[in-house]
């Protein structure tokens, strides 16, 4: 059966390649639409200056608060008034983020899917075992009984050998299956290793 979902996340956000690179690209996205686009912030600058350039540096400081040397200036700029920048990098996030949303969806969908088909090959293949080690089991009973037959004299030797055969065939049959189980395991391993 197939884990939970919150179980299936962890583990595909750890193994699966295309679901943690859309995971990457989701937490980009996220951090470009909140840094938003810092080109188009407004700027503030304030300037002091004092007129006087022949005095000291004590004497320009006292001067400061004292004379009518000082000057100030203040500049305001703003580079994009309506934000235009900015909200088209806003758009362009939100965008990503979208996408990247639903390539992560996407990635689990792939990965349940493959998950999903693997464990109907896996049942499949048990349930082939399961019938396969009943008609064994019914093979061999049949080679016991022939055994016991040809001991007491019932039947013949010729008839045994070909119990015999049909008993290592089933077996045969049997190991096939176990085989294709062992494959399934390993193409489980190797899925995201």
């Amino acid at each position: 059966m197939l884990q939970p979902i919150a179980f299936r996340r962890w583990w595909l956000s750890s193994h699966d390649p295309s679901y943690r690179s859309a995971g990457r690209e989701l937490e980009s996205a996220v951090k470009d639409r909140l840094a938003g686009n810092p080109a188009d912030a407004p700027r503030l600058a304030v300037t002091v200056r004092s007129t006087s350039s022949d005095q000291s540096l004590a004497d320009s400081v006292a001067g400061l608060f004292t004379g009518d040397s000082l000057s100030v200036s203040v500049s305001l700029q703003v580079p994009d008034l309506f934000r235009r920048t900015g909200n088209l990098t806003g758009m362009l996030a939100d965008e990503r983020i979208v996408q990247a949303e639903i390539d992560m969806e996407r990635a689990l969908r792939d990965a349940q899917r493959r998950a999903a088909d693997l464990q109907d090959r896996v049942d499949n293949r048990i349930a082939a075992l399961s019938i396969l080690m009943v008609e064994y089991r019914g093979i061999r009973e049949e080679r016991q009984e022939e055994e016991i037959l040809v001991s007491l004299g019932s039947s013949s030797s010729r008839q045994l050998k070909e119990k015999v055969l049909n008993e290592t065939a089933a077996a045969f049959r049997v190991m096939q299956v176990l085989r294709e189980l062992e494959l399934l395991s390993l193409e489980l391993d190797t899925m995201y290793w």
